[in-house]
């Protein structure tokens, strides 16, 4: 075969590939109603356009053209591989101070007289059945339940980031609540979210919605680790309508919130009800059964024999997602099917309806991830992903809280998180969620 053949067959080959690369995509987007962009069909189409046009040039020119792009090809089949032998969890950070485990702590206050849990929240209780779904492994008069607090006043052990652990006493509802906010006739501000609204790993006058409280007392949290888009609508409609605060902040991770918690939560179906207009589990009413069947899940685990932790090791590579380049383009935020963004949109729709039903206003706040702080890959990574969610809730109508703008206002933005955020971090949000309600003059402020 003459090289001018040979340029031609790889030019004409490369094209094909390319315009089945984007017809698989606009299929799986449009089938599964899915959030995709253009960019996803326009990118690979656009370089099978580029390769057929190639075919007018010259026999030397076609040639060094084919060279050219194979040799592309291959650089970007070694970034791919590259990312997939280097893909890992994120290293947790690294202190001095209490380097005991959670189960240590646990078993050191027990011995001590004092009767201490871990933190248990509705995703630690999910377990999948045969057919793929998540089900709650509690069942209360033989009902399954899936609680979205912890155990109800009980001194709780949670997470060590900065070389001490944080050790709270749990409210009435197994929340991180101050004794007495659940008795509040009215309340101003009540919060959910993730780990961050639970306050991970700060003390606890320190984290965000203490900061919050300290200018509206009537404030109520209702974060707990774990929570996605799903839980927080779900503690939304158990235990608010019959405290109506005049303002619900919803605390969304850019993180894992769309990525990856929603993905995990749909598959719940106790989780996935909470989106008709009625259903409930009346969990506000069954604490001390909550608390009964939680205590007993901790004991079982505590009882068992430590598991011991593998180091960790190289991951196995799978070729065919390297010829779909799928770690690349998870890296640049741009992999099909990589957010249920329609699903997120009724969730908040879902939310916003309730709490305006009370006469509440929700806020939609926006807390960024680390990585986008720690060069341009991160930057891109967040961007994509981040521009739909923000469109999405400003859609509906609902105000947004932009935590990225005042963590990108500080000389260190990366030195605001440990893991999460640092105190300084915590205080910064606050701030900016104190002075957007100020200025929108919801909440009537303490004397």
């Amino acid at each position: 075969m003459t090289p001018g053949r040979l340029s031609a067959t790889v030019l004409i080959a490369g094209a094909t590939a390319c315009f089945a690369i984007a017809f698989h995509i606009g299929t799986i987007g449009i089938a599964s109603w899915r959030d995709w962009t253009i960019l996803h069909v326009a990118l690979p189409a656009g370089l099978g356009l580029l390769l057929l046009a190639a075919l007018l040039l010259g026999s030397a020119s076609r040639a060094a053209f084919a060279v050219s792009s194979c040799a592309a090809l291959a650089a970007v089949l070694a970034a791919d591989v590259y990312l997939a032998m280097t893909d890992r969890e994120p290293a947790r950070p690294v202190h001095a101070g209490d380097g005991r485990s959670i189960r240590d702590v646990v078993r050191d206050l027990r011995g001590e007289g004092r009767q201490a849990y871990p933190v248990l929240s509705g995703r630690t209780l999910l377990s999948a059945g045969s057919d793929g779904t998540l089900r709650s492994r509690v069942a209360i008069e033989g009902r399954e339940t899936l609680p979205l607090g912890g155990i109800a006043n009980a001194l709780t052990i949670y997470c060590n980031e900065d070389g001490a652990y944080l050790i709270y006493s749990s409210d009435e509802h197994g929340f991180h609540n101050l004794p007495g906010s659940w008795a509040r006739p009215q309340l101003d501000v009540a919060a959910v979210g993730d780990s961050f609204v639970h306050g991970a790993c700060v003390p606890s006058d320190r984290n965000m919605v203490a900061e919050v409280r300290g200018r509206f007392p009537a404030t109520l949290n209702l974060g707990m680790a774990g929570n996605g888009p799903l839980s927080e609508l779900a503690a939304i409609k158990e235990y608010l309508p019959q405290r109506r605060p005049r303002v619900v902040l919803w605390f969304y991770y850019e993180g894992n919130d769309v990525s990856k918690d929603l993905f995990i939560e749909r598959e719940a179906a106790l989780l996935v009800a909470y989106l008709g207009q009625d259903f409930s589990q009346g969990l506000e009413q069954r604490q001390p059964a909550i608390d009964e069947a939680l205590i007993a899940e901790v004991e079982k685990a505590y009882d068992a024999a430590p598991v011991e932790v593998a180091p960790p090791v190289a991951r196995e590579i799978k070729w065919r997602d390297v010829l779909l380049l799928r770690h690349l383009r998870n890296t640049l935020g741009i992999a099909v099917g990589n957010a249920d963004v329609p699903l997120f949109r009724r969730v908040m729709v879902e939310a916003n309806r309730t709490v305006s039903g009370w006469g509440g206003r929700l806020y939609f706040v926006y807390l960024p991830g680390q990585a986008r702080y720690l060069g341009l890959g991160g930057q891109i990574a967040q961007s994509g992903l981040r521009t739909r969610v923000l469109t999405t809730v400003r859609d509906l109508g609902i105000p947004v809280i932009d935590i990225h703008e005042a963590f990108s206002a500080s000389p260190a933005p990366d030195r605001l998180f440990q893991g999460h955020f640092t105190s300084d971090g915590y205080r910064l949000a606050a701030e900016a969620i104190l002075a957007r309600l100020a200025a929108d003059k919801i909440v009537p402020e303490a004397p």
